[in-house]
């Protein structure tokens, strides 16, 4: 696990992506040959424990309840002859097959649980072709607003919706929302490519040969809390300890105002172009100092953070998937752990020297990735501080857009922007990778 996550770490955002492209060429592959019949392994019975990644979303939504903070939402504009009655039935076929869609979560003994049901998808409908242009814009407007911030109950709700509004007898809006608790980027991509094979066939009057599904989320989230209990007391954990133990409680900000005393979670999005060549330059001083664009663009954020807040010592959240067998990259669920980096830029480092700490704390990382946000801010026995998130308040995350790309065969499918109007941290940086830039 060590070495894959070595490797993993010191390759391009290029490599990256023609890694991932690979993986969905294979993954696709997979779905063509594999034969029809049963798809998905037998439902789990009873209440299934939590991974420690889903019980720390858990907690949240219980400290702030209806809170469309979690929420993975997207749009899309299809412009085609779309068969209406083949997408419904792909979204519920694919609904059918994961068991972590069909998932709510409960208190059993004052522990949270989750329990996997025969659930309907929550699939809604809209016609607007009859109203004119400006009624048809105003409702898209406020569809988008509603379905992005409407929160889930995580007891009662599918925690997958979709919506389809017919702007004209060739042009709808598919809108997407399902909950973090269930799902990640990486999940977003088995979804729209199992819709997709899922649409293509049933277009045609065939059935889907989806891949047999052997094993179903809420097993490998047991399998994941047992990793990460068992590594508690092992070497990982002390390295950890080690690492951040003297690390800063948190990161100031000059703020146009005071902090709240309590967290509000409100926020928005800015988009910034980087270019390709500018992304080019990037990747070869990587290249000449064995770092990855990642961690180019990680030392670069890093000297951002200090030059506002001065300070030396800065922990950075960086989400990572753990996704290391073939099994757990078929599923929809969530396998993300987020790390807190440390960059260290005492001393007046140069660039090249502080790439070259960045680099160093992140392999470290990576060899030890199954230790839970959770279980450190636990052995740490940090105070919490209602108005800071622990350990990090900064996150800085790479996304693979291609890897969440919907398609459909003879439809242009064009994303559109969704807001939620929150932000989980002070500061999070999304690097998303495209031809462009």
């Amino acid at each position: 696990m060590n070495d894959v996550n070595g490797r993993l770490s010191a390759l391009s955002l290029q490599q990256r992506a023609l890694l991932e492209r690979r993986l969905v060429e294979r993954h696709a592959s997979a779905v063509a040959a594999a034969p029809s019949g049963r798809t998905q392994a037998p439902t789990p019975v009873g209440p299934q424990p939590l991974s420690h990644a889903q019980e720390t979303l858990w907690f949240f939504d219980k400290l702030v309840p209806n809170s469309p903070l979690y929420n993975i939402p997207q749009a899309f504009r299809l412009q085609g002859p779309l068969d209406l009655a083949a997408l419904e039935k792909s979204f519920r076929t694919v609904m059918d097959r994961h068991a972590a869609l069909r998932t709510r979560f409960v208190e059993v003994n004052e522990r949270p649980m989750a329990v996997v049901e025969d659930r309907t998808l929550d699939w809604s409908f809209v016609d607007v072709r009859t109203r004119n242009k400006m009624e048809r814009e105003s409702e898209t407007a406020r569809l988008l607003q509603e379905q992005a911030t409407r929160p889930f109950d995580l007891a009662k709700d599918p925690l997958l919706r979709v919506t389809l509004v017919a702007l004209s007898d060739h042009e709808h809006l598919l809108v997407v929302v399902v909950h973090h608790i269930v799902s990640d980027n990486w999940s977003l991509g088995i979804l729209y490519r199992e819709v997709r094979s899922c649409y293509e066939a049933f277009a045609r009057g065939q059935q889907p040969g989806l891949p047999e599904l052997r094993r179903q989320f809420p097993e490998l989230a047991a399998s994941l809390r047992r990793d990460a209990d068992a590594a508690r007391d092992t070497a990982a954990l002390r390295y950890w300890k080690d690492e951040l133990t003297d690390a800063p409680a948190h990161l100031e900000f000059p703020l146009a105002g005071s902090r709240p005393p309590r967290q509000n979670y409100r926020g928005s999005r800015r988009p910034v172009h980087l270019s390709a060549d500018l992304r080019d330059q990037l990747s070869a001083v990587g290249q000449r100092q064995g770092s990855s664009l990642y961690m180019t663009m990680l030392a670069a954020f890093a000297v951002l953070l200090h030059r506002y807040s001065r300070q030396e010592q800065i922990l950075i959240g960086s989400p990572l998937g753990l996704r290391d067998t073939a099994e757990a990259e078929r599923l929809i669920g969530l396998f993300v752990n987020t790390l807190p980096l440390r960059a260290d830029l005492s001393g007046h480092p140069t660039f090249n020297e502080l790439l070259r700490r960045i680099r160093e704390k992140a392999l470290g990382a990576y060899g030890r990735a199954k230790i839970p946000f959770d279980v450190l801010v636990e052995e740490l026995k940090l105070a919490r501080d209602p108005s800071r998130h622990p350990l990090y308040q900064v996150v800085f995350q790479v996304v693979n857009e291609a890897a969440a790309r919907f398609e459909l065969p003879g439809i242009s499918v064009e994303s559109l922007p969704m807001e939620t109007g929150t932000a989980k941290f002070d500061l999070t940086f999304t690097l998303v990778e495209s031809p462009g830039g």
